[in-house]
């Protein structure tokens, strides 16, 4: 076995993995052509890199492994791509679905931000028009210095 064969022995690294982490990776930006990323949350590696984000992929991907592989994932991290919940629930029996807490916050954001909207074009002088505006400005200004 080559050298390079041993630093990356796929199978090993997925023999071990309990927590999958599944994320896409734009290939090319404004193309729409993205790559899947699969991670070991526990030990913080990838995994494996598939050719594209497809729920067809993910599944024939998954199934082609052993069932011993799929019984062992205790826990799935993925945002909220129809992809990555089908896969998981069709695959990972034993698995709870983890939404990354940045697509968790940032929906969050945007209902608010919609609501905030709303009220400016209803209700301009709401106190909670007020409050939300102020607030949406906060986070507009701490994200413009980091």
């Amino acid at each position: 076995m080559y050298h390079y064969q041993k630093m990356i022995d796929i199978p090993e690294r997925y023999r071990q993995v309990k927590r999958l982490g599944i994320d896409e990776h734009s290939h090319r930006k404004g193309k729409k052509d993205y790559l899947c990323i699969l991670t070991d949350l526990d030990k913080g590696i990838i995994i494996d890199i598939l050719p594209n984000r497809k729920k067809e992929t993910l599944i024939a991907h998954f199934k082609q492994m052993e069932m011993d592989f799929c019984n062992q994932i205790t826990d799935v991290s993925c945002d909220f791509w129809d992809a990555y919940i089908t896969t998981t629930k069709v695959c990972f029996p034993n698995a709870k679905i983890i939404l990354g807490r940045f697509h968790v916050t940032k929906l969050l954001n945007n209902v608010l931000d919609d609501f905030r909207k709303d009220l400016r074009k209803t209700d301009k002088d709401n106190d909670h028009y007020k409050r939300l505006n102020g607030a949406a400005r906060a986070v507009d200004s701490l994200q413009t210095v980091s």
